[in-house]
């Protein structure tokens, strides 16, 4: 495992009374004030240079010529939940700055609940700068391997039922918890009482529907908690999303979600959706991260 530091700058503004001199009037001016967190996130290290990949593959066959993933057979193992050990995709980093810069009352003082959270930086963030009380979900394999250590080590303190007081002045709560979309009853439990813990009031995703099979899980998921909470609170979580086009034109054989997969997606689900923001991609040409808002129809 490799463990990387995250900066994370964050925006309070609020209103200031101000006396002028001699106590003529009262003026009111809008005072920003600035934090930064350090975030702690821990990945498994994806090898870059041939010279790295060529020293990675001598210590393996040092230590085991038939070494395998240590979760290859768990429940729900899947390519996809490769990339979930790996690294804080682009997407993800720009998501996060996004709700927490930009837009932080979309999640402020909020239930939160990250579907396809990886290694964590977004929804650790999001509890961190924004006051949340966020669940993070992941398949179980991700959960145990990355996602409940990087929650554990940007911690203070364990409360009751898996949450951990978060870092920081405003932190929040965070905790771990299991979840399949290719079995998406399972997410009842997620919404399994009436206790406000259990409420969900917002529900972000970043950049985890990259892979065409998993559009419709991802959107049965979704409809599933939008229906609960429908059922116990009379109200639908609000939900924001963020996806980068990964496929290619040319390619004969439809792999990876192009935005169009996607937000067809999202209409066959009946799921209304919105484009809220784009932002270029650093990494790719013509490319560009979209952030989604999703609603049932």
């Amino acid at each position: 495992m490799q463990t990387d530091v995250h900066r994370i700058r964050c925006s309070r503004r609020h209103r200031e009374d101000v006396c002028r001199l001699g106590g003529e009037s009262e003026t009111r001016r809008r005072v920003e004030e600035v934090e930064e967190f350090v975030i702690k996130i821990s990945h498994r290290k994806l090898l870059g240079t041939e010279e790295e990949e060529e020293k990675g593959k001598e210590e393996n066959d040092k230590e085991d010529e038939f070494a395998i993933d240590p979760y290859f057979f768990d429940d729900g193992y899947s390519v996809a939940a490769t990339t979930g050990f790996a690294r804080v995709w682009e997407g993800a980093s720009v998501f996060t700055d996004f709700l927490v810069q930009e837009c932080p009352n979309l999640t402020l003082r909020k239930n939160v609940v990250e579907l396809g959270s990886g290694v964590g930086l977004c929804g650790v963030a999001v509890a961190i700068a924004n006051e949340a009380n966020v669940t993070l979900t992941d398949l179980p394999s991700v959960v145990e391997g990355v996602l409940r250590q990087n929650i554990t080590q940007n911690s203070t303190s364990l409360t009751e039922n898996g949450w951990h007081r978060v870092i920081g002045p405003q932190g929040g709560l965070a905790r771990a918890v299991a979840l399949n979309w290719e079995k998406p009853m399972d997410c009842h439990h997620l919404t399994a009482s009436e206790k406000y813990i259990d409420a969900v009031d917002v529900i972000i995703a970043a950049e985890c529907i990259w892979l065409a099979d998993l559009l419709d899980c991802f959107c049965e998921t979704l409809n599933i908690l939008f229906e609960r909470e429908k059922k116990l609170r009379s109200r639908t979580p609000q939900c924001f999303i963020c996806c980068r086009d990964r496929s290619r034109k040319d390619s004969k054989v439809k792999i990876f979600a192009s935005e169009e997969m996607v937000e067809a997606a999202f209409s066959r689900h009946a799921l209304a959706f919105d484009v809220m923001r784009e932002f270029p991609s650093t990494i790719e040409q013509n490319r560009c991260v979209k952030i989604y808002s999703l609603s049932k129809k």
